[in-house]
């Protein structure tokens, strides 16, 4: 399974404006690998704003955020969890904390959201809200920041109330961004486009409209800005565009965005990106023949711009590409582009030492043998993937689960329960050792793995698994299973 299905995602959002979700770690240095296909929205996970968070004053290492990014980084989220309580309560009880008392409760949002904890990412957000209240001002840009990333999270937990509540936030962060001008024009241009895709969601186009267009503006008149900000905004008013009938409308302004990428300065991957935005929106319309063109280009991109020994967005593309290609009926290309990828990300990892976990996408390729009938044809390509999985990151991440079930799947399809079992049983462990116990991560691999205890007839360890699944669904409604 892809890294960026796994990963914590909370909220579904309409087009490829990821960069736009930055916002909740505006206080944070914590980083992880980055997500190749936006489809989701997850915890963001890039920051600009504290990039030194674990340095003081006078630029000294600060172990103990040291230890809670690190953790966070290697996605031990228990492990961080038990740090940022004890950081906290020492943060509390020294006179003068309140910057590092607010770094730290808006760390623990995310380990908290992450593990699917939506209430408790919720307070301590709070307490960073009311924390930057006080020391900046009740219309500080930070304040509008916490406003904006509340209000992501209250969509998140999918609670009765807190939809209104969160449209309150977006709108009151925006107020302060209009009142907060250059150089502070990120912050509009990321609160109008998230309000404006909470107005999309209500099916409230209208609504949506004047505010993507107001950021837009914005976006243009400032020489600082990114302008992958810009186009993202455009592609969002697309969208738009595409919302209200005017598909023509949309497609062109997308086309326009992309040809003239042709011949300018932008950095390769600001182009590879607005020529997938409108590749996926062929796909969308099943202009097929177009999706082919524009994704081919997308691949010559990439190619042109990737080393052997770091394939970066290449295997992706081929997979987008190979999925369209199986929609036109050419299915023995598509193949041949799913394996390349496989082939791409395992050479590469392989060829160098690696610290992180190598996620493998077997699923476009098992998704296509299990059209044509051939099941059997799958179970050897995961065991080897697995196996380079286990030499090159170890036997406990979370990318390796993700690819025993995706083999467990295998074994029940085949019927082959016994085999599964004992499969199921090794990454719910992984999980439970990154998630804890109770995490909605885990529902899964133990939905998984109680199907598979059913055909073996082993029916009170399967009821016991079914039970613990409801109590997590219970207790995180608003999460879905991986």
């Amino acid at each position: 399974m892809a890294r960026h299905a796994v990963r914590g995602q909370v909220l579904t959002v309409l087009l490829d404006v990821s960069f736009f979700f930055t916002a909740f770690f505006a206080q944070s240095s914590v980083s992880k690998p980055a997500v190749p296909t936006p489809t989701a929205q997850g915890i963001p996970q890039n920051s600009q704003e504290a990039a030194g968070a674990s340095q003081s004053a006078l630029g000294q290492s600060d172990p103990e955020m040291d230890a809670i990014e690190q953790a966070i980084s290697d996605d031990k989220l228990v492990e961080a969890q038990k740090l940022l309580a004890a950081a906290i309560r020492k943060a509390e009880s020294t006179p003068g904390s309140e910057k590092r008392l607010g770094l730290l409760f808006n760390l623990l949002s995310s380990v908290d959201m992450r593990q699917g904890a939506c209430d408790d990412a919720i307070a301590a957000l709070e307490r960073t809200l009311a924390l930057d209240k006080k020391l900046f001002g009740a219309e500080s840009t930070k304040v509008g920041r916490d406003l904006n990333n509340l209000a992501m999270f209250r969509l998140a937990s999918q609670k009765a109330g807190e939809s209104a509540t969160a449209e309150q936030e977006y709108q009151q962060a925006l107020a302060i961004a209009r009142q907060n001008p250059d150089p502070h024009s990120w912050l509009l241009m990321m609160v109008a486009n998230n309000l404006a895709q909470y107005y999309l969601r209500h099916n409230r186009a209208a609504s949506a409209e004047p505010l993507i267009n107001e950021a837009l503006l914005t976006c243009q008149a400032n020489p600082a800005a990114d302008q992958l900000k810009c186009r993202s905004l455009r592609s969002l008013l697309a969208h738009v565009y595409r919302a209200e009938g005017h598909a023509n409308a949309a497609v062109g302004m997308s086309f326009e965005a992309a040809a003239a990428d042709a011949t300018s300065q932008r950095p390769w991957p600001e182009k590879l990106r607005d020529l997938e935005s409108l590749a996926r929106q062929y796909e969308q319309d099943r202009s097929y023949d177009l999706a082919e063109t524009t994704y081919r280009q997308a691949l010559e991109l990439a190619e042109a711009n990737t080393r052997p020994d770091d394939p970066g967005p290449l295997p992706d593309v081929m997979n987008a590409l190979g999925n369209v290609l199986v929609k036109e009926g050419q299915n023995a290309n598509g193949e041949a582009l799913f394996k390349q990828a496989l082939n791409l990300q395992e050479q590469a990892v392989s060829s160098k030492a690696r610290k992180s976990p190598l996620w493998l996408n077997f699923a476009d390729l098992a998704n296509l043998y299990r059209t044509e009938g051939r099941l059997a044809e799958i179970e050897p390509i995961i065991l080897h993937g697995i196996a380079v999985q286990e030499q090159i990151s170890g036997s406990g991440s979370e990318a390796l689960a993700e690819s025993l079930l995706a083999l467990a799947r295998v074994y029940n399809e085949e019927k082959k329960y016994s085999d599964a079992e004992p499969i199921c049983e090794r990454a719910l462990k992984i999980k439970e050792t990154d998630y804890g116990p109770e995490s909605p991560q885990l529902l899964g691999a133990i939905e998984a793995y109680a199907e598979v205890l059913h055909r073996l007839g082993k029916t009170d360890q399967a009821r016991a698994l079914v039970e613990r699944a409801i109590a997590i669904r219970d207790k995180y409604p608003a999460q879905q299973s991986h």
